[in-house]
């Protein structure tokens, strides 16, 4: 085994750990999830009618947002699945590729927060 099909390997491999950890924490919002369903079905005290939010509307927007995020964040987890399945297989680079470019915003962004994040340690420190 050459070192390309060696790095391919170890490339394949962390998208499948990778994959794994991000639909792991695309389930987070199923808690809020529940919450949203346990206030559809009437489970919580309903709200009085003297102007307040009403429950059935509070609970639709803890069950539709959940919903998506999970939804987004599982379809993503699976692409990356899939994307390190072609790369084992050698096929299908254009996908792998294509994948890769859309992964670079979520490393642009991570990276921005932590340079916010150590541009206020280093404001309050001095």
């Amino acid at each position: 085994m050459n070192k390309d099909e060696e790095h391919l390997k170890l490339l394949s491999i962390f998208h499948y750990v990778v994959g794994g950890l991000a639909a792991f924490f695309a389930c987070f919002p199923i808690i809020h999830l529940l919450i949203g369903i346990a206030m559809l079905t009437g489970h919580f005290e309903q709200a009085s009618s003297n102007g307040e939010f009403p429950a059935f509307l509070f609970g639709l927007m803890f069950v539709l947002i959940p919903g998506f995020i999970m939804l987004c964040g599982w379809a993503l987890a699976i692409c990356l699945i899939i994307a390190g399945r072609h790369l084992a297989k050698k096929k299908y680079y254009m996908f792998c590729f294509s994948y890769g470019l859309y992964q670079l915003h979520f490393y642009a962004m991570w990276n921005s927060f932590r340079r916010i994040h150590n541009h206020r340690i280093d404001t309050t420190i001095r």
